[in-house]
Formats: structure tokens, sequence, C-alpha cells
């Protein structure tokens, strides 16, 4: 249980919970281990319960009638996958791939509602996390329908500088969370069109690229990228 507590506290879904029902959650919790390229679950598998992402790194993505992958998202230690329709009673609307070493927390669905008549708190905290994952899933459709590869790729850059920072500085340092590939997927283009994309914002000055490590240079400039003004 202790090692487990500390992995809990780290989401946004848990941070704010109290030391008593962190450990009620944590008695319910199973922790597993995956090898990289296990399936955890596929789309449409009966949903058993959600995944805290405890140690590597996974995808959640979907496939279409065609075949083409789609990564929804790229998670990292403290990410928390399926929480968000565990009310549902349906099947996984993703499917969840571990894409190296990994170790995930396992919470069973019907201990975990159990435990919400318990703690009417959390309940409320859950609703607010259904609506927030709802405002993602909307922006990236938004994303992936109406905006230029470079919008979108700005918009990651600061993304991944905000997760790691809290807030914008003059310049920041991030490392990229996946390889090309998977970045590619997950923003909709191909390995080829964003090394051309990572390249035309070294040219310009407003990132410095080195192996994973990526420095913001311009940042009010990537905010413009990523608000689709994509004007030189």
């Amino acid at each position: 249980m202790q090692t487990v507590i500390p992995v809990l506290k780290q989401t946004e879904l848990f941070s704010g919970l109290e030391s008593e029902a962190l450990q009620k959650i944590a008695r319910i919790t199973i922790s597993e281990q995956y090898e990289a390229g296990n399936i955890v679950f596929l789309e449409g598998d009966e949903l058993r319960g959600f995944y805290v992402l405890a140690e590597g790194r996974a995808k959640g993505y979907r496939n279409s009638p065609t075949g083409k992958q789609q990564i929804i998202k790229i998670l990292e230690p403290g990410d928390v996958v399926a929480e968000a329709v565990i009310f549902a009673g349906e099947g996984y609307p993703v499917s969840l791939e571990v894409t190296e070493p990994s170790r995930l927390l396992f919470i069973p669905r019907n201990e975990f509602i159990d435990l919400l008549h318990e703690e009417p708190d959390f309940a409320v905290r859950m609703l607010g996390e259904l609506t927030r994952r709802l405002r993602f899933l909307v922006g990236l459709v938004e994303d992936l329908s109406l905006k230029e590869v470079s919008s979108r790729l700005a918009k990651y850059l600061l993304d991944r500088a905000v997760s790691k920072h809290e807030q914008l500085q003059d310049e920041m340092e991030i490392t990229l969370a996946a390889p090309h590939h998977e970045l590619a997927a997950a923003l909709g283009t191909t390995p080829e069109t964003l090394s051309r994309n990572l390249k035309k914002l070294e040219e310009k000055k407003i990132i410095e690229k080195k192996n994973k490590t990526i420095t913001l240079k311009n940042i009010p400039r990537l905010q413009q990228l990523s608000a689709g003004k994509t004007g030189s």
C-alpha cells in the first residue's frame, strides 16, 4: 500500500484527497507489471476498472475501419486512463498498449463505485474530472480537424511546457514524451511531416532541438502558431 499511495497522490484525480481516502483507494488497488508491446485492454473489451500509470510509458489509441491508428493520448507516470467511463458500464473506449516496461495500478470498477458512496466529496471531484476529459476530447477533435500540423505541434510543445513548469516562462526546456512515430500519430500526421515542421521551427529560431530535448526560444510565436496564426 505504501508504494501505491505516492503514485495516487501525483495524479490530478487523487491529488487533493485526504490520507484516509487515499488509503481506502490503495486497499483496492492492484499493482501490475507489463512488458513493452503488451496490450492492457482493447477497445470494446468489458470495462472492469481503470488504470494509473505508475512507471514507464503507454499509449491509448483507436483504430479506424481502414486500420489507421490514431493515438488519443501518450501516457506518462501519473496519468490515468478510462476513469471517465467507469459509470457507463460499457466497453473501454480506446485500446491501451504499453510501449516500454511499465507498472500500472488497476482500480476495480465495482469496488471503486462503492467507495464513492462513502466519499461524496470525491464523487463531486469525479464529475469535475469527467468535464475536464470531455473538454480535452472536444479540443482534440477540433485540433485534428481544423488546425494545420504546425499549429498542433506548437500546442503540443506549449502543453508539455506547462505540464512540466506549471506556467510559461521566457525560455523553457522540455523533453518529448514519445518517439517520432508515436508523437506523429498523436498529432495526426506522419513522422516525415513532423520532422519537417520541427526543422522549420528550428530554422526560424523558435525552438532549439537536441535529440529528445527541445528548448522553446520564442514562446509568443509558439502561442501564435498554436492559435492558428501560421504567417511568418
